[in-house]
């Protein structure tokens, strides 16, 4: 179900005033926990996402001095603000997903299949 998250992340991308009010790295943060934890209460998947803890694994990687914050504190950190971060983390976004060799356009169908 990590094809549920990478769908949602992409939509919020193209509009993040509609699902977390104004561009925000931690609102993005909060709301795709809560993606997951639905997931968890629905009996989806086991609670967590693997495309997430692997995304933050990858920006750890990438900064291992800030690897004891959150991946959204350390994207507002190199950022130089939140808004910022949500950019940032949409660029980053689509490199991890381009690396773990998953194309960023693929599309989600919310009945079953990919």
């Amino acid at each position: 179900m990590d094809d549920l998250v990478s769908h949602v992340v992409r939509e919020i991308q193209r509009a993040p005033g509609m699902y977390l009010g104004q561009k925000s790295a931690i609102r993005l943060r909060a709301f795709l926990d809560g993606v997951v934890y639905a997931q968890y209460l629905q009996n989806i998947q086991p609670y967590g996402s693997d495309v997430l803890q692997s995304f933050r694994d990858w920006i750890y990687l990438r900064y291992p001095e800030l690897s004891s914050l959150s991946w959204e504190l350390v994207l507002v950190q190199t950022g130089g603000g939140d808004q910022e971060a949500f950019d940032l983390f949409g660029k980053l976004w689509d490199q991890f997903q381009h690396e773990r060799g998953n194309a960023a356009n693929k599309t989600f169908n919310p009945s079953g299949g990919s």
